[in-house]
C-alpha cells in the first residue's frame, strides 16, 4: 500500500514510487520537489533560508536553500537516481506579513526562491513548474510516479502543476531534391496524417433541423469524394432538394 511521507520544517526525505511527499506550513520556506522521470526516485526539501553561510548555527542542512537542495539530490543518486534526468517544481515564498519597509528580512519568501533557482541552476536541474510568492501558505503533495505537484491553501481550491509530459525531440536535416517533386508526392499523399482524413470525415453530422449529410472517404488516400451530401438550409421542414434525397439515401 502506498505511503504519504511527511517531511517537516526544515527537513528533506526521500520518496519512491508508488509512495507520495508532503509538507504543511510553506509561507516564506520553499517547497522543492524533485524526481528522476525515468526510475521515479523523488525527494522533497522544506527550506526556510536561502544561505547557510549568513547563519552561525548552520548545522542543520535542510534548512538551506544552498545546502539542503544539494544534500537532496546527493541522497537521491544513492538511491538511484540520475542527475541528468531529473526535474524539478517548487512551491512557496510567500511574504506573509505586509510590511512597509522593504529589508530582507521582510524579503525572506523572495529570497528563498532566488536561492533555491540558482542552486538548481548549478546542479542544472531544470523547474518544470512553480507556483511561488503571493501572500498565503501552502500544503504541497508530491507524486513522483506521475511528476504531479498538488498545491493547497485556505480559502482556495487545490491545484496541480504540470505534469511532467515534455518530449524532446531532435530531428535531423531534410534533404531533397527539386528535380524529383513527381516522385515525393505519391509517397507524401499516402502518408495517413495527411492524406487520410477518414476520422475526420466519414462520419455523419447532423444541423440544428435534423437534417442528415454523410461524406465518406474512397481510394488508395482516402479522398473524401464518395456519398457526398449537404444540409439543406430549412428551419420548416416543408421543403426539400432533389440533390439531398439524391446523396443521403
Amino acid at each position: 500500500m502506498a505511503e504519504m511521507i511527511k517531511v517537516g520544517m526544515a527537513d528533506l526525505k526521500l520518496c519512491i514510487s508508488p509512495n507520495s511527499i508532503t509538507t504543511l506550513g510553506l509561507g516564506s520556506c520553499v517547497g522543492v520537489a524533485i524526481r528522476d522521470t525515468a526510475n521515479k526516485v523523488g525527494g522533497l526539501a522544506h527550506v526556510m533560508l536561502p544561505d547557510s553561510k549568513e547563519i552561525k548555527n548552520n548545522s542543520n542542512i535542510a534548512k538551506f536553500a544552498d545546502t539542503g537542495v544539494e544534500e537532496l539530490v546527493r541522497q537521491m543518486e544513492k538511491a538511484g537516481a540520475l542527475r541528468s534526468r531529473m526535474v524539478a517544481k517548487i512551491a512557496g515564498g510567500a511574504q506573509m506579513f505586509a510590511m512597509q519597509q522593504n529589508s530582507a528580512l521582510v524579503k525572506v519568501g523572495d529570497r528563498n526562491v532566488a536561492a533555491v533557482k540558482k542552486k538548481l541552476a548549478e546542479l542544472k536541474i531544470p523547474i518544470r513548474a512553480e507556483d511561488t510568492g503571493l501572500n498565503y501558505g501552502r500544503t504541497v503533495e508530491f507524486y513522483p510516479e506521475t511528476g504531479d505537484y498538488i498545491i493547497k491553501a485556505v480559502g482556495k481550491p487545490p491545484k496541480t502543476i504540470m505534469r511532467d509530459k515534455t518530449v524532446k525531440k531532435t530531428y535531423g536535416e531534410v534533404k531533397y531534391s527539386d528535380d524529383k517533386f513527381a516522385d515525393y508526392l505519391p509517397e507524401v499523399l499516402q502518408i495517413e496524417a495527411v492524406a487520410c482524413k477518414d476520422w475526420l470525415t466519414n462520419k455523419v453530422d447532423r444541423s440544428v433541423t435534423g437534417k442528415v449529410a454523410r461524406q465518406q472517404c474512397v481510394g488508395q488516400i482516402q479522398l473524401p469524394l464518395a456519398d457526398l451530401g449537404a444540409v439543406t438550409i430549412d428551419y420548416t421542414g416543408d421543403s426539400d432538394t432533389p440533390w439531398r434525397k439524391r446523396s443521403c439515401y
